[in-house]
């Protein structure tokens, strides 16, 4: 998002799909916490971080998120799990495959 610029890829792809009602969180640029050594440096501000990152998407109501960065996936799927939250997670990548391929695995 930062380094490449490349933020409005991932919603323009999506919002090309049928059946996918693309919806967005409040302040979905802000980052999630995990940014690498951050969050074992300030694992309080991290955690609180990734807290607010999962409500506002708890909050669109949907029932699944995707992203581009596997850090992020890991860090807010895995605090929604622990947490119970009625949201899971999934790369864009694999949520793509899953809804232009004419059915199996990617290879």
């Amino acid at each position: 998002r930062r380094e490449m610029g490349v933020a409005e890829v991932g919603p323009k792809l999506l919002g090309q799909l049928k059946n996918v009602n693309l919806v967005e969180q409040v302040r979905a640029e802000e980052c999630c916490g995990f940014g690498g050594t951050f969050a074992v440096r300030h694992p309080e501000i991290s955690g609180a971080m990734v807290s607010e990152k999962v409500d506002t998407l708890v909050d669109t109501g949907a029932k699944e998120f995707v992203t581009t960065d596997c850090g992020c996936l890991m860090n807010i799927a895995g605090y929604a799990e622990k947490n119970q939250k009625p949201v899971t997670g999934q790369h864009i990548l694999s949520f793509l495959w899953e809804r232009t391929s004419s059915g199996g695995e990617p290879s």
